[in-house]
């Protein structure tokens, strides 16, 4: 402010949403974002308004506000095309197929990962950000009853997964497979699989996957007619959740 340097300004108010929103502020994380948005509109800085809008459509679905989600992220599409940036477009097709995922809406999701794939191949970035992409794919298919393409497509996610085992892509095969075991209904390689993903996710301190780990440990259970430990696992997601 005292240099009078509108774009430093802009990268602070953008900062500051961001850690709002990880602090839970989740009004003060609005209001920053948008404030953000309304700066580098200014400055007519369309990647930093991207990144602006990509983060309020975060924020809006990590709040169940789906409808403002996806406002703000047409409003991010449209820049992204005009301006050729694949990278943002991956980005914002993922977050559109994660909320369609929300909303039991299986032919978005997947159509959304396919457009975010599709993008990810024109990134600089493709081989280090695919299997993220591959795992959520796999995982619509399996829950929708495709498991033929879901298996098809976890071949070229296990050949990735066997050239680097680090801790993250670990974390997407466990993910994957935990998946994979419950269509299956080989229970007890869910529960394995399951209970590995849920004490990851609690190590990353990923809140929000840590309560969705939850309730597949309860759908697990469920299915293996284990009520009480079903309703611990239900209980701990709707904790969570609300």
């Amino acid at each position: 402010l005292k240099a009078k340097n509108k774009r430093l300004l802009g990268y602070a108010v953008l900062y500051t949403g961001y850690n709002q929103s990880d602090l839970g502020q989740f009004s003060k994380s609005s209001m920053s974002l948008k404030e953000a948005v309304n700066v580098f509109t200014k400055l007519k800085d369309t990647f930093n308004i991207l990144s602006a809008k990509n983060a309020l459509s975060i924020l809006y679905s990590k709040n169940a506000f789906y409808e403002e989600a996806e406002k703000e992220r047409n409003e991010a599409i449209v820049f992204a095309k005009k301006t050729n940036s694949n990278t943002s477009l991956r980005n914002l097709y993922f977050n559109a197929a994660e909320d369609a995922n929300k909303t039991n809406d299986a032919v978005n999701q997947i159509i959304n990962l396919k457009k975010s794939l599709l993008a990810n191949s024109k990134s600089a970035d493709e081989q280090m950000v695919k299997p993220i992409l591959l795992a959520s794919l796999i995982k619509a298919y399996a829950e929708n009853d495709s498991l033929a393409l879901a298996e098809d497509n976890f071949k070229e996610l296990e050949v990735i997964y066997r050239e680097d085992k680090g801790h993250e892509k670990r974390i997407y095969f466990v993910d994957v497979k935990k998946v994979l075991s419950f269509a299956k209904a080989n229970y007890n390689d869910a529960l394995k699989y399951g209970e590995e993903y849920l004490l990851l996710q609690k190590q990353k301190k990923k809140y929000e996957e840590v309560m969705f780990a939850e309730k597949f440990l309860g759908e697990v259970y469920k299915s293996k007619n284990d009520n009480n430990k079903a309703n611990i696992h239900f209980l701990n997601y709707y904790t969570i959740k609300d």
